[in-house]
């Protein structure tokens, strides 16, 4: 088993509205799409660090709290 760090597309979802923000403004804030911000939101997207590290500071949170870990079977080749 390995274990692999995901976005937690529920939380990310939930500290937005939070701050009472539309995905457009977040985006905005951002500088990324709305399309891209509704991707994340979806789940199932990789972004880079430095896009977690200026979501968790427009969100206030850690980057750890918007991450989640699961457990995988690794492979055999």
């Amino acid at each position: 088993m390995s274990t692999k760090a995901y976005l937690d597309k529920d939380r990310i979802r939930a500290e937005r509205m939070n701050k009472n923000l539309t995905q457009e403004e977040l985006a905005e804030r951002l500088d990324i799409s709305d399309r891209h911000l509704r991707s994340m939101e979806k789940g199932g997207i990789n972004i880079h660090a430095d896009l977690l590290c200026r979501l968790s500071r427009e969100l206030g949170t850690t980057m750890d709290e918007l991450m989640e870990l699961k457990e995988e079977a690794l492979g055999v080749e």
